[in-house]
């Protein structure tokens, strides 16, 4: 097996994992971000009203603008939040092709408890989380694990505030929200059955990313980077019909291109020092050419790679 390795990368993707983006986040600074809203939820920036300072309200401040940036989504931005209402904010997601799915988000929260006013996190009917009504006065980080939606085409993630005619506070804010997966395969790499194999592996402190099933003796492309949503402002998956293959997809956006050549068995990797890129997730895909032949593309499907 034809093997390559380079202290490079991990340099480079060290850099890079400081803004690393998730399979998907959003800040809401431009905008809702396909989210839905209803009831109380609005999007804008908080500007810090004190409860207990305002006409017939209860408890602490709200935020004074987003976790990050100025903009979130709050149960009434500048104000307390309605009696007796539910407000949802909303989203559906694709996981047809996640594995270990996590969701993530910031929260600020003052309802008084959750015997009343409820903060809840609603994913396809099911109750994932039920916030405590108090997150002394700050945002925090919350984490659930959604893996047990792996694979569904259609999860709708919801966060549901119901409160009751007792006492109004300000409420919900919820801001930086992200879908993270872990390790498993995902996308297709060409519809004509002629797909070579992608793994990974760890060898020791290192990462080991194979190429197998393939032409021997070929050039072949390693394609690295943190995102599976756009390239270059295009939606991923983005089909190769420039390179006459429109039934090939590139499912990565690549941060960096590795070119390495298969040995007389079809078979190649990459190696590289995981230990810096500790809690990242990297997407990976081969291209293998094989010029003048029918077909001059052999793709492999695409890798999410937990480290």
């Amino acid at each position: 097996m034809h093997s390559f390795r380079t202290p490079l990368f991990a340099a480079v993707f060290t850099i890079a994992a400081a803004t690393l983006p998730a399979q998907f986040f959003t800040d809401f600074e431009n905008g809702a971000d396909g989210f839905s809203a209803t009831g109380d939820w609005q999007l804008g920036s908080p500007i810090g009203v004190v409860g207990s300072q305002l006409p017939n309200g209860f408890g602490g401040p709200e935020p004074v603008g987003g976790f990050s940036g100025q903009n979130c989504f709050g149960t009434v931005i500048g104000g307390l939040h309605s009696p007796s209402t539910v407000s949802t904010l909303s989203r559906t997601f694709d996981f047809s092709s996640s594995h270990g799915t996590t969701l993530h988000y910031r929260e600020w929260l003052e309802s008084g408890g959750n015997s009343f006013d409820r903060a809840q996190v609603i994913v396809n009917g099911n109750v994932e989380y039920l916030g405590d009504g108090d997150s002394n006065s700050a945002f925090r980080l919350v984490s659930l694990d959604l893996s047990a939606y792996d694979g569904l085409a259609s999860v709708v993630v919801e966060f549901v505030f119901s409160t009751t005619g007792v006492v109004e506070r300000v409420g919900w804010y919820v801001d930086d929200v992200g879908i993270n997966v872990a390790n498993g395969p995902f996308g297709a790499g060409c519809s004509d059955g002629q797909i070579p194999d992608i793994a990974f592996s760890r060898n020791g402190s290192l990462g080991v990313i194979d190429l197998s099933s393939t032409l021997a003796n070929r050039p072949a492309a390693l394609m690295l980077g943190f995102d599976n949503l756009t390239w270059g402002g295009q939606p991923l998956p983005f089909a190769l019909t420039a390179f006459g293959r429109p039934d090939c997809f590139i499912l990565v956006n690549p941060l960096a291109n590795l070119l390495v050549w298969t040995d007389a068995s079809g078979n190649a990797s990459y190696s590289f020092q995981a230990g810096p890129l500790s809690g990242v997730t990297l997407f990976c895909q081969w291209i293998v050419a094989d010029p003048g032949a029918a077909h001059e593309l052999h793709v492999t499907s695409g890798l999410a790679v937990s480290l």
